[in-house]
């Protein structure tokens, strides 16, 4: 099965800890052979 994620978090993947919580989903999930994806919406200053 197949997991896509859309995360909104305004703070840099370095610097976010939604992005450190994620990470340990995506790695139980893709541990009984599932894959994940995802995919993050970024504001662009002009």
């Amino acid at each position: 099965m197949h997991l896509l994620i859309v995360s909104c978090t305004p703070r840099a993947k370095e610097k976010s800890n939604t992005d450190k919580i994620l990470d340990e989903l995506r790695k139980g999930y893709e541990y009984n052979g599932n894959t994940t994806e995802t995919l993050y919406l970024l504001k662009l200053r002009t």
